[in-house]
């Protein structure tokens, strides 16, 4: 799903951005539950996918091995606005995109050495109940579709 300029441009202004991983561990019920996070080193990768990388992440990581669905929130607080974007996550431990994620991290925090990079191809994106779709070329948010 291709997002639009008013989330590209709400993603590069946002940090720290909550995202949520499914929980690979059962509980006692024998039930997932959802681990969420605050990252700091998330952006724009193309029109339809992030970057993420991985600086300290233990749980989310494990998750993400098992179960690739990841859900990102954001608020703009200028317009009230809020969107829900869903996908799955491809992790990468060296490459291509990893160097580029360690050289991203590494240019503003020389410090921080990234343990992996996280491409998330988005497929859904929600704001107010409401789906983002695509229709005859154009992006618009349409009640009612799951």
């Amino acid at each position: 799903m291709r997002m639009t300029d008013e989330i590209k441009k709400l993603i590069g202004t946002l940090n720290p951005i909550p995202i949520a991983t499914c929980d690979c561990e059962a509980d006692e019920e024998r039930k997932s539950s959802v681990n969420l996070i605050f990252v700091t080193f998330l952006k724009v990768y193309d029109d339809e996918t992030l970057l993420i990388a991985n600086n300290k992440f233990y749980k989310t990581m494990r998750n993400l091995n098992k179960n690739p669905n990841v859900s990102i929130a954001l608020y703009n607080p200028d317009n009230n606005r809020s969107f829900q974007l869903k996908g799955k996550a491809s992790v990468y431990l060296e490459g291509e995109i990893f160097e580029e994620t360690v050289q991203w991290v590494q240019s503003g925090r020389p410090n921080i050495n990234p343990q992996a990079a996280v491409l998330v191809h988005i497929e859904k994106i929600y704001s107010k109940a409401k789906r983002l779709v695509e229709q005859n070329g154009e992006l618009t948010f349409v009640r009612g579709i799951i």
